[in-house]
């Protein structure tokens, strides 16, 4: 691929930024940063369990405490996956740290993500970060790029998403307020605010069209990149109050959490895949009209449930948190923060309803089969030959998808002549070389 042969240069890393940087002193809204007091050591001793309103971590819990990467990847499905390891290898591993959400540029070359750092006694504290795969393989190396964000409480960044070759975009839950800093000089600005979208989750944006679509603790925002803070967001699904109900009308419709990403939208920007964490459901949302319909998930019974796999009407998820759908629309994977383990969704047809629901991966001790890790976070690349996935205890695993296992939903008439087994319709062929257009005016701004 083109990508591979660019020599990419890195403007930041002649420039360390700590807590007096560009972007830094952030706290709970105070661009001042007075009130907020410092903590040299970031590092501690524990993994918390319990929740705040967002389902964060927020309190030690006995028995859950993790030195290492002490749980261990495992693939059931090794004619999908294979392992590829861990992006952030070689920063190490550091306690109590925790990966938000992950976005990739290019073709898995570039993975931006957002770590927090949940240490008893000390300011919670974000920064987003991007990882780099040298043009000649070995391991990805690691450079911040803005932050740190300090928090009293474990509301926190929630998301990431790059928007085009100089523009990132953070929720910033903590803050009620989605930023926007510019990755060269690393200016942050607010976005959105509060009062016109409250508690921001998960971004991504359409293919073809100059917007972006935010998720917050119950519903579905449409925003302009034009966006201007005194203006009103149009919501496209859900209102005020955490609930569940399915709707052709974007107003009756409820949500508990759902978090979308990067790739969680058809090619052509039509459907909008959601993982409604706190009901525990995969819905679609329609971006046009807001109409919303549960693909797969059963809420019947009393949580915690066991992980079920099978028909979508019989399938369980626990606590999912990332979902992403293939270039064809044919695949959804899913990755669960309570259960610890990813889903391979197939699809009747592009973005239709869903076959079959099925375990393919699960983070768990290989000497206690019951302690299980948690997934954050999932995304694919822009070629869907990889799947990066956050975890609870600092890692972004890298997944390679063999394309000759995934499911084909295309009509055979349809199909490319090419010999792939897969075809894109115009749309997605747009989104694809979007994506690359924005992945190489990337590296061109960063020379």
């Amino acid at each position: 691929m083109l990508l591979n042969n660019i020599i990419i240069v890195d403007p930041f890393a002649s420039s360390a930024v700590g807590a007096e940087g560009v972007v830094a002193g952030l706290c709970n809204g105070d661009a001042s940063g007075q009130g907020c007091r410092k903590n040299a050591n970031l590092d501690g001793d524990h993994i918390w369990e319990s929740k705040d309103a967002l389902g964060k971590s927020g309190w030690p819990s006995a028995g859950r405490e993790l030195q290492d990467w002490s749980l261990s990847l495992q693939v059931y499905e090794a004619g999908l996956l294979v392992d590829a390891g861990n992006v952030l290898e070689s920063a190490g591993y550091k306690p109590n740290v925790e990966i938000e959400d992950v976005f990739v540029s290019g073709n898995g070359t570039n993975v931006l993500f957002v770590e927090c750092n949940f240490t008893s006694g000390a300011l919670y504290s974000c920064h987003a970060k991007r990882a780099v795969l040298p043009p000649d393989g070995g391991s990805y190396t690691i450079h911040h790029i803005a932050g740190p964000w300090l928090y009293a409480s474990p509301s926190t960044i929630e998301g990431i998403l790059l928007v085009d070759e100089t523009t990132l975009l953070i929720a910033d839950s903590g803050n009620n307020a989605v930023k926007k800093v510019d990755i060269r000089t690393r200016d942050g600005t607010n976005f959105t605010t509060g009062e016109s979208l409250p508690k921001p989750l998960r971004l991504t944006k359409h293919p073809s069209e100059q917007v972006v679509f935010v998720s917050s603790v119950d519903r579905i925002y449409k925003v302009p990149l034009e966006y201007k803070t005194e203006s009103i967001p149009q919501v496209i699904a859900g209102d005020s109050g955490q609930g569940y109900s399915d709707s052709t009308t974007g107003a009756t419709v409820r949500f508990s959490m759902p978090r979308i990403g990067g790739r969680s939208i058809s090619g052509n920007g039509s459907a909008l895949y959601v993982a409604d964490t706190l009901n525990h459901l995969i819905r679609q949302v329609n971006t046009a009209t807001g109409a919303t319909r549960t693909l797969a998930g059963n809420r019947n019974g009393v949580y915690p449930w066991t992980i079920r796999d099978g028909p979508p009407n019989m399938a369980k998820f626990r606590e999912p948190r990332g979902v992403a759908v293939t270039a064809d629309g044919c695949n959804l994977f899913t990755a669960e923060y309570d259960g610890g383990v990813i889903r391979w969704v197939t699809l009747k047809d592009p973005d239709g309803g869903v076959i079959d629901v099925k375990t393919v991966a699960a983070l768990r001790s290989a000497s206690n089969s019951s302690l299980s890790g948690r997934f954050t976070s999932l995304t694919l690349s822009n070629d869907d030959r990889y799947l990066f996935v956050g975890t609870n205890d600092d890692r972004v695993i890298k997944l390679e998808v063999k394309a000759s296992a995934l499911h084909s939903c295309i009509p055979e008439s349809s199909r490319s002549k090419s010999g792939s087994g897969r075809s894109f319709s115009t749309s997605k062929r747009k989104s694809g070389c979007y994506h690359l257009l924005l992945s190489f005016l990337v590296f061109a701004v960063l020379f």
